[in-house]
């Protein structure tokens, strides 16, 4: 795949293809881009030998803003990662029955030193310097 190509169409990109051909050239694949949740969505819309063009990859873009500016669910908008509180409890339930003491050192762990920091951040949320911070105020606290 080669690189995209930015179109006349606002928002609207393609890239030929190395190994497809339609009617005995590379096909052509549109691709889309916005803004979805503060982050930057790249959708692909499809081939040229689909039936798929830049006019009609524009269109596709428009009705991805409207449904955002009207609150509308994405199609193919992915489940939201779980918060570290819910993916902790299915941990727990684990822990009880599989680890030594029940689990009992862990659930001392999360209630002492994570829950308060962490506990409402989804997955997905949670960084690198988010781990270092907690590391470093465990340290300062001894």
């Amino acid at each position: 795949m080669t690189t995209r190509e930015r179109t006349k169409t606002p928002g609207v990109y393609r890239r030929e293809s190395a190994e497809r051909m339609h009617n005995g050239r590379p096909d052509v694949c549109f691709d889309i881009t916005y803004k979805a949740g503060g982050k930057k969505v790249w959708e692909k819309t499809g081939w040229l030998s689909e039936g798929y063009n830049e006019r009609l990859a524009g269109q596709i873009r428009a009705e991805r803003l409207r449904s955002i500016r009207h609150g509308e669910e994405l199609p193919k908008q992915k489940a939201k990662a779980p918060r570290f509180a819910d993916a902790w409890a299915r941990y727990a339930k684990w822990a009880e029955t599989n680890k030594a003491r029940g689990g009992r050192d862990d659930v001392s762990l999360y209630r002492n030193c994570i829950e308060a920091r962490l506990a409402d951040k989804r997955l997905d949320e949670i960084s690198a310097f988010d781990l270092e911070r907690v590391k470093h105020d465990l340290a300062k606290e001894g």
